[in-house]
């Protein structure tokens, strides 16, 4: 079960929306060298709102086949965070939901129906935005799955590691500002997220 809620932190994926989606990005999503899947990310713009989408699809062989989805969004407006949700499947089945909304100033959070409430908190990055725009800069980003702040440090020219609110440190590298490659770190496994060229 940890094995694929570690790769879930950054495996995204959503039905398309209406528009049609602009800047997409392709990664393949490896595990030990070999593709398990694919990861397309992308943004649409509405109203003077920007939304952050991915789509991605990996399919494991752990006790038996796993295969994972998630369903990802994150909206922002005047650069900040507004709402986002979050649902990911195994093999159909639900594993983990949550919602946020800004209100006020803070956010109404959701973890798999348990209820916070972040106070006098402006969420200006987060998770979504990674694949997007370097974090040159950024100290800290907002996990949109856990609903907590997390630590994120250069550690080297264009690369950054992202600590989990289990500790666990996540590694992106940029080239031009673009994100090429994503390492995501599990007790027994490393995932691999190369950009497609």
């Amino acid at each position: 079960m940890v094995l694929y809620i570690q790769l879930l932190f950054t495996l995204f994926t959503v039905s398309l929306p209406n528009n049609p989606p602009a800047q997409s990005k392709f990664y393949d999503i490896q595990l030990n060298g070999m593709n398990i899947g694919q990861l397309k990310v992308y943004t649409t713009t509405k109203g003077g709102e920007i939304h952050y989408f991915a789509n991605a699809e990996a399919s494991i062989w752990l006790f038996g086949r796993k295969n994972i989805t998630t369903l990802f969004q994150s909206v922002y407006k005047d650069k900040m965070l507004e709402e986002s949700s979050f649902h990911e499947k195994l093999n159909e089945k639900t594993q983990n939901m949550s919602t946020v909304n800004r209100e006020g100033n803070g956010y109404e959070v959701s973890i798999n129906n348990e209820r916070s409430t972040i106070s006098n908190r402006r969420v200006t990055y987060s998770t979504a935005i990674l694949y997007h725009m370097e974090p040159a800069h950024i100290t800290e980003l907002f996990s949109e799955r856990y609903g907590k702040f997390c630590p994120i440090k250069p550690i080297g020219p264009g690369k950054y590691e992202l600590t989990m609110p289990d500790g666990k440190k996540n590694h992106y590298t940029y080239v031009n500002g673009v994100c090429e490659q994503v390492e995501v770190h599990t007790n027994l496994y490393r995932f691999r997220f190369s950009l497609r060229k």
